[in-house]
């Protein structure tokens, strides 16, 4: 592992508690959470968006018990194939892990999927990675992508690849040209998200998202409301779902308007996802916290990491969860609990891709590696 720390946007630098090995070393608390940033959010132009949501507080004298856990089958590295679990556990689901992706040369930051053959990986290294997942093999390296930590990756149903970076940039990347073709400098802070939806781009940065047509390049929109980093969004039937610091915000896109805000005192919001029924909060507090989405009450508090809770994914019908511990944790989605601990990694876990196609699932982490999961 670098000796460099590399920082999250917005990051202070605060003690953590002493490692297993007995050194004290400084961990990089993303979004400075023991830091608040104030000041003015700016001038609202006719191009943005704020205010006018129902607002849904976590009390935290209403909090529920955290859920109760099972420590599943803890898979821990015995050799190239050998995985030991642990004994007794009643286990409805297990993962292993059945291959990895080495190349980067520092911690790897994000993942995405382009169509059933690759997947796009973005690291501090400044270089995006395209993978094929039947080869295990590098397909093609944009080096030099940027000149900062590549902290968001996606891309469309074609052939672009967007990255976005701590350099403010947004670069869009023809795979099969194996080129840039476009370059967006619309943010004036970190870009920590991207996602598309039906060949539109959203951006997350500090206290904005922005709405760009991957046609044209045009920005469309600025939405603003958040007072902090937007690092994590979703989108589902024509709500977009993002979070920043002890708020996660619903945004109606056929109305254009915020509709439902979720304030509590979780800390920084790594990633959110979203059922059918449940929506998902990753956060600093080492939780995951639960929201029914008809009513947007605050139903269940997921605990079991030791430390903050960087990704989530839902793949089938469990709820993957990666964090600073080094672990990825499965929760099974009708139960609540945790099903199985994972230990394949040597650093923190900071992003989770599920393929929905395949009973696969991918974890990235600040150890430089991809790992493989079915």
């Amino acid at each position: 592992i670098k000796s460099a720390v590399d920082v999250r946007p917005g990051s202070v630098v605060v003690k953590q508690r002493e490692p297993p090995w007995g050194r004290a070393v400084a961990k990089v608390v993303p979004g400075g959470d023991h830091q608040e940033r104030h000041g003015s959010e700016g001038t609202t132009t006719s191009g943005d968006f704020s205010g006018g949501a129902a607002t849904y507080a976590v009390q935290a004298q209403a909090k529920p018990k955290p859920v109760a856990q099972r420590e599943g089958p803890l898979l821990v590295r015995m050799g190239e194939d050998e995985v030991a679990p642990v004994v007794g556990s009643e286990v409805k689901m297990t993962a292993e892990c059945r291959g990895e992706f080495s190349g980067h040369s520092g911690p790897v930051w994000c993942l995405a999927v382009m169509g059933d053959q690759y997947i796009v990986s973005g690291s501090s290294d400044g270089c995006v990675k395209v993978w094929g997942l039947r080869t295990f093999q590098c397909k093609h390296t944009f080096a030099k992508a940027h000149d900062g930590i590549v902290h968001a990756v996606a891309t469309n149903d074609g052939d672009l690849i967007i990255s976005g970076s701590s350099d403010k940039l947004m670069k869009v990347w023809s795979l099969q040209q194996a080129k840039l073709v476009r370059t967006l400098n619309d943010h004036d802070n970190t870009v920590c998200k991207l996602l598309v939806s039906q060949n539109v781009l959203f951006s997350g940065s500090y206290a904005t998202i922005k709405i760009h047509d991957l046609k044209t390049f045009a920005c469309l929109q600025s939405i603003r409301g958040h007072s902090h980093w937007v690092r994590s969004m979703t989108i589902d039937i024509g709500l977009l779902f993002s979070g920043s610091h002890n708020t996660i915000r619903v945004f109606d896109l056929k109305k254009m308007k915020w509709s439902h805000v979720m304030k509590g005192s979780f800390g920084s919001v790594y990633a959110v996802e979203v059922t059918a029924d449940l929506m998902f909060a990753a956060t600093y507090e080492n939780s995951i916290f639960v929201w029914e989405r008809k009513t947007f009450q605050h139903i269940h508090t997921l605990v079991g990491h030791t430390g903050a809770v960087y990704s989530l994914c839902v793949h089938k019908n469990f709820l993957i969860s990666g964090s600073y511990d080094n672990t990825i944790r499965l929760w099974n989605l009708a139960t609540m609990e945790c099903e199985q601990l994972i230990r394949q990694h040597t650093s923190t876990v900071d992003a989770l891709l599920a393929l929905p196609q395949k009973q696969t699932f991918l974890s990235a982490s600040a150890d430089h590696m991809i790992k493989v999961f079915e």
